[in-house]
């Protein structure tokens, strides 16, 4: 990994900041990364993580400004570089035009986000190069950890999966959890039933309780590809998916943000996410539990898991871990090394595991 070139697009936001921490806490030789260059529509915006000055020594970090709706942009930014990781939004209508305009300067490339029906990535023209998408937390982390279960627990033949907690949707992140809902493969209320997808199969759930999260959460219940690519892969028999949302009114929110239009009802998820959390710590946990085990992933935010993904997906890809072509990170990523980063020495996430799932294995004083 000698000698490599990294570029930031969203290098001013929340994800995009932990992104850069990331990328310089590398699991690698860190001496290996000579420029790493961060792109925002205001590049006085981009702040550095502390002692980003000192470590690693040999790396030259570059600011400028990059509009990533203009392809010429988008081509300057990336000529030269050896991958691109974008962390802007929304994602759901241009991250396969962004990833185009990358591909054909020479470069990888990895977005936190995707578009909203990933069953369009076989289609995307990578120039025999690497375009993974959905390289963060919801979808990212929901994925690769469900993968790294099974991996343990081969026999397993019901699952559950639950993800969320306490956070703020920005109007970015909201407009494409709203599109993947309208247009895209999420299906709500779907379930994997004896070997096949059920539409209507599981009920919505609210004030439930469980060890694992601190507060009262509302269930939602649904399939997306990505989760049926993993039910059909694993060859289990009964699987269930559920968001998990924090917040008195939540699901009243959602159902109002759900019959507006895109622009109206991302500001409003917005809005409404913020008067929910204020004061309040933010927190994602991931939990995975079948017959046989149960494991929980725990990070302090969802940009935060998102950055340490993204930035561990930058990494397979530029050491050659990941096949050319597209496709979603949690489908072609080893979720065995990417776990392995992101609960590395410094790094914000834990991991929990237990052999009985009537255990509590919430980590004392994780939350």
């Amino acid at each position: 990994m000698n000698g490599v070139k990294i570029g930031v697009l969203g290098a001013s936001g929340d994800i995009g900041r932990n992104i850069v921490a990331a990328l310089l806490r590398a699991p690698d030789d860190p001496a290996g990364l000579s420029e790493l260059r961060l792109a925002a529509r205001r590049p006085d915006a981009i702040t550095l993580p502390a002692g980003a000055g000192e470590a690693p020594s040999k790396t030259h970090i570059a600011r400028s400004a990059c509009d990533v709706r203009n392809h010429e942009d988008l081509a300057r930014f990336a000529d030269g570089l050896d991958v691109v990781v974008n962390a802007t939004g929304p994602s759901h209508d241009r991250a396969v035009t962004m990833a185009s305009a990358v591909l054909a300067m020479g470069a990888d490339y990895v977005d936190v986000g995707g578009p909203a029906d990933t069953r369009c990535l076989p289609v995307v023209d990578t120039r025999g190069q690497t375009a993974l998408f959905h390289a963060g937390a919801l979808p990212g982390a929901s994925g690769i950890l469900p993968r790294w279960f099974l991996r343990r627990y081969p026999d397993t033949q019901r699952l559950t999966v639950i993800a969320g907690g306490r956070g703020i949707f920005t109007r970015t992140g909201a407009e494409d959890y709203l599109a993947g809902l309208e247009h895209g493969d999420v299906e709500p209320l779907a379930v994997w039933l004896d070997g096949r997808r059920v539409s209507r199969g599981a009920h919505r759930q609210e004030h439930a309780m469980l060890d694992e999260f601190p507060d009262p959460v509302s269930l939602f219940p649904y399939l997306d590809a990505d989760a049926e690519a993993i039910a059909r892969d694993s060859g289990i028999s009964d699987g269930v998916w559920y968001s998990a949302m924090v917040g008195d009114g939540i699901v009243d929110t959602l159902m109002l943000a759900t019959g507006m239009s895109l622009e109206a009802g991302s500001s409003w998820l917005h809005d409404a996410s913020m008067a929910m959390a204020a004061g309040r710590r933010p927190y994602v946990v991931m939990l995975v539990e079948g017959e046989s085990g149960k494991v929980m992933l725990h990070a302090p935010s969802e940009g935060v898991l998102a950055a340490e993904v993204a930035a561990a997906a930058a990494f397979e890809v530029l050491g050659g871990r990941v096949p050319a072509g597209s496709a979603s990170a949690a489908g072609v990523l080893d979720a065995d090394r990417v776990l392995t980063v992101l609960t590395q020495p410094g790094a914000a996430c834990t991991l929990v595991t237990t052999q009985d799932p009537a255990a509590d294995i919430m980590e004392e004083g994780a939350l």
